[in-house]
């Protein structure tokens, strides 16, 4: 299957490599749309790219994303989402309304990921 994989600044590689091996907890997903920072009944899903370790006291208190050393989809030696197909937890699988299409459940991610600063700079300007 394709995959394009980040090397370095300005070094996008599109490779061929194995499809993922079925695991236990995952679900193989088949890539519709990806946003830049489906599952096994054909509904679409969102996917929480971040997996939290579950047993710290972060994760134990509900605040997964206070953790310091998260795991992330595409980053360190985990592939991202621009690939054919990927596992990923089963739990962390949003499911999508129907009227949805894959680049609006793709979207949220984004968004969020780069409205945050916004909202911390006004907030601190007491905007929020």
């Amino acid at each position: 299957m394709n995959i394009i994989r980040l090397y370095d600044r300005n070094d996008l590689r599109l490779e061929d490599k194995p499809g993922p091996d079925q695991q236990t907890g995952m679900l193989r997903l088949k890539t519709a749309s990806v946003g830049i920072c489906g599952s096994d009944k054909g509904q679409l899903v969102a996917v929480d790219p971040v997996i939290p370790c579950g047993r710290c006291e972060y994760c134990l208190e509900g605040k997964p994303n206070f953790h310091t050393s998260l795991a992330f989809t595409g980053s360190e030696d985990m592939d991202g989402g621009l690939q054919a197909y990927m596992n990923w937890p089963k739990s962390l699988l949003l499911p999508l309304p129907e009227n949805f299409t894959p680049q609006e459940g793709a979207m949220p991610e984004s968004l969020g990921s780069h409205s945050m600063p916004c909202v911390w700079g006004r907030s601190s300007q007491g905007w929020m």
